[in-house]
């Protein structure tokens, strides 16, 4: 896919980490194609507008809402895409949702939901619209600027420091990371819980698997990957690789590696 990526104004920025956007209108491809998603540590909002009236769906055969918001993602989930159809996604920080849509995120963990349920018609009424990525980049900015200056802020200051300054790392200590911002560990886990979805041990796991990917992707060797990501032993690296995309890393090399900016990879 040949997918642009796209950074956000600056006023957008704590909030959200990149927009991309895909034409597939501009491949020759004839047939539908599946996409995996791998686990992620961050929540995404996707806008898919069909060419040909076609619809987007789930591996399920589920039809999915024109413009979906997605929760973070703790095991692999595919997605049906016609050809002649274009898609918008956008990246936020794992603390976003809660700040922007006042919504739970562990309501979000694994699922989707319409954004039209979130008091989001308004943006995919403009989406459908606009004639051309950039009047939808215009779009996206205008909605989302709203959004975050009309609410009282639930962002925690701590959260996305840590986050931020990649401090959550899988060989960071939560007790060190806890005492980077000045709270207990149990104050740590309790607001981390409560702004990102899932703990921040399951986030540090996540990430982890985010990295390995990243070296797959780059050619890094299967037998050196345990040992650069610490794990005990190999075994234990498989297991976790597979929790999280339900294959093998030997598995996920047989498919072509896609150009791709997060955890995506194209299946047919």
């Amino acid at each position: 896919m040949a997918i642009k990526l796209y950074i956000p104004p600056l006023e957008l920025s704590r909030h959200i980490q990149y927009i991309w956007s895909d034409d597939l209108s501009t491949h020759s491809i004839p047939h539908e194609v599946k996409i995996s998603k791998f686990a992620e540590t961050n929540p995404r909002m996707y806008f898919y507008n069909p060419g040909d009236q076609s619809e987007l769906k789930d591996q399920f055969g589920k039809t999915l809402p024109i413009c979906h918001l997605k929760g973070i993602d703790t095991k692999k989930s595919s997605a049906i895409i016609a050809p002649k159809s274009s898609i918008i996604g956008i990246c936020f920080f794992p603390y976003a949702l809660q700040d922007i849509f006042d919504i739970s995120p562990k309501e979000l963990i694994d699922l989707q939901i319409n954004i039209d349920d979130l008091k989001g018609q308004e943006l995919t009424d403009a989406l459908l619209f606009c004639e051309t990525t950039d009047e939808r980049l215009t779009c996206i900015y205008t909605f989302f600027y709203k959004k975050i200056n009309s609410k009282k802020k639930n962002f925690h200051q701590a959260i996305g420091h840590l986050i931020g300054q990649n401090l959550l790392e899988h060989n960071t200590s939560l007790d060190i990371a806890a005492k980077e911002v000045n709270l207990s560990r149990r104050q740590l886990e309790r607001i981390f819980r409560a702004q990102v979805g899932v703990s921040p041990n399951r986030y540090q796991s996540i990430l982890r698997f985010e990295k390995a990917l990243t070296l797959i992707k780059n050619e890094e060797s299967l037998t050196g990957l345990s040992s650069i990501l610490e794990y005990a032993d190999q075994s234990h690296f498989i297991k976790d690789f597979k929790k999280y995309s339900d294959m093998t890393p030997s598995q996920f090399l047989k498919y072509k590696i896609p150009d791709s900016h997060d955890n995506t990879m194209r299946e047919a």
